[in-house]
């Protein structure tokens, strides 16, 4: 379809829905103002949507991460540190990382996620976004779910016990990471699927603020 097509068919579309054509900017004119409004409801829309995707974009990034680390911890961390050698900046550390990790012959380092987090990363470049900027907002948000202090992490246990979902909600220091982890029973599972649960402190990213006003 032509660009030519495209606006003989909007036309058509004003036409039969009763908004004349040329009618100017005058305030008689009821059309223009209806299409004003309609404007700012789709670029909220859009805008709405955009935050969606480039959350969704950094989501995919990080649990294709954590997929690499769940298969090959030892081969991913001496790929970071060959990255980390070559770059100037934390965008190139990642891409020469990924790039690595093609060149490289490794036994359970799937190529899935490495093509999966490279086209994460061009999509959110694509819309005019650092996809560094939004991957760091992701992290600091899911690493808010854990508590750094044990008053933290037993008001978090205490804000659980009116939630039906959970029982046995408990939280668990991990001297590896310094951090209190916040578990729980899902009441139709079983007693040893443990779920983390959020501290009271946990906050969602704020991708907005990386969107143009």
């Amino acid at each position: 379809m032509s660009i030519e097509q495209i606006v003989a068919s909007v036309q058509s579309f004003n036409n039969l829905a009763g908004n004349p054509a040329g009618c100017g900017l005058e305030p008689s004119n009821s059309s223009a103002a209806m299409y004003d409004t309609l404007i700012l409801e789709e670029i909220d829309e859009t805008r709405s949507a955009f935050e969606e995707l480039l959350d969704g974009c950094a989501d995919i990034v990080v649990v294709a991460l954590g997929k690499l680390h769940v298969t090959d911890s030892i081969n991913l961390k001496k790929l970071v540190q060959s990255s980390l050698e070559l770059s100037d900046t934390p965008k190139e550390e990642l891409l020469n990382l990924l790039d690595a990790s093609e060149d490289i012959n490794l036994r359970t380092l799937q190529p899935e996620p490495v093509s999966i987090i490279k086209s994460a990363l061009q999509l959110c470049e694509r819309l005019g976004v650092d996809s560094m900027d939004v991957l760091e907002e992701v992290c600091e948000a899911n690493m808010s779910k854990f508590c750094s202090t044990i008053e933290e992490a037993d008001a978090s246990v205490k804000a659980y016990e009116d939630d039906p979902r959970y029982t046995n909600v408990h939280f668990k220091y991990r001297e590896d990471e310094e951090l209190f982890v916040i578990l729980g029973n899902k009441v139709d599972a079983s007693s040893d699927q443990f779920k983390i649960l959020k501290g009271i402190n946990t906050f969602k990213p704020n991708i907005s603020k990386f969107l143009l006003s």
